[in-house]
């Protein structure tokens, strides 16, 4: 993982993280990470912990046919094991189904329905920002909450593995993680959907999120991303923060 905002410092991978893993992306060269469900996760910037991020967007493709949940992206206050303070968060809960939450002393949570863990890819994205908080799954907008606070405290965003609220047995995900990014903006749903159909160009399954009624046409590039723990390279244009490859 590389920070590419200008400060050019690296990244940690924690436990066991495979390399080298096929992901979600046919034509990309760069390989996807493999999570072992019980120690590995990647720390952006464990020298360098950062304040009440807000606005923010996270995103990632997941594939898992794990029964046990786990953190797929979030922000936590602890730059390796478990952390004691943890939300603006994604995780996966044993029935498949996804979470987004933030916690202003209560846990404010924006939940999917279950989707198929049977080794099939999944794009999730979740923003939020003066409007609230959206949960997107597959490109689709699946949920949303009118708070746009989150807990204040300095902290590390994490990828694979920290605390999560109720619904997941484990912290840490079995599973297979792709193109994790997060950004200092709240994403547009155009922008959630350009990045969904880029993706889908060159998705491994070649199956298609496009959205009944709609015409699927060439997309420019996703941009605006700006601080990145991804695990493959990703659209052309973006300009990256942080980078795992």
């Amino acid at each position: 993982m590389q920070d590419y905002r200008g400060n050019d410092r690296p990244g940690t991978v924690n436990g066991t993280v495979q390399r080298g893993v096929a992901g979600a992306l046919v034509d990309s060269p760069d390989p996807a990470a493999g999570f072992d469900g019980s120690s590995g996760h990647v720390v952006g910037t464990p020298d360098s912990p950062m304040s009440n991020p807000t606005p923010y967007s996270v995103e990632a493709w997941f594939n898992t046919t794990s029964t046990m949940g786990g953190k797929l992206i979030g922000f936590s206050n602890q730059p390796s094991g478990l952390s004691s303070s943890y939300d603006r968060h994604a995780y996966l809960r044993d029935d498949g189904s996804l979470v987004f939450g933030a916690c202003t002393g209560q846990e404010n949570t924006v939940t999917s329905t279950a989707v198929s863990m049977t080794a099939n890819w999944h794009y999730v994205v979740a923003t939020q920002g003066k409007s609230g908080m959206v949960l997107y799954v597959d490109g689709t907008a699946v949920g949303d909450d009118p708070q746009s606070a989150a807990q204040s405290y300095t902290g590390y965003w994490r990828v694979g593995a920290d605390r999560t609220w109720a619904g997941a047995s484990s912290p840490y995900v079995d599973g297979v993680i792709d193109e994790a990014a997060v950004y200092t903006s709240v994403l547009k749903p155009s922008q959630v959907a350009e990045h969904t159909l880029w993706a889908q160009r060159k998705h491994r399954t070649r199956r298609r999120l496009t959205r009944p009624g709609t015409t699927r046409q060439p997309l420019p590039s996703p941009t605006g991303r700006s601080w990145v723990p991804t695990l493959r390279r990703g659209p052309p244009g973006r300009n990256p923060g942080l980078r795992l490859q």
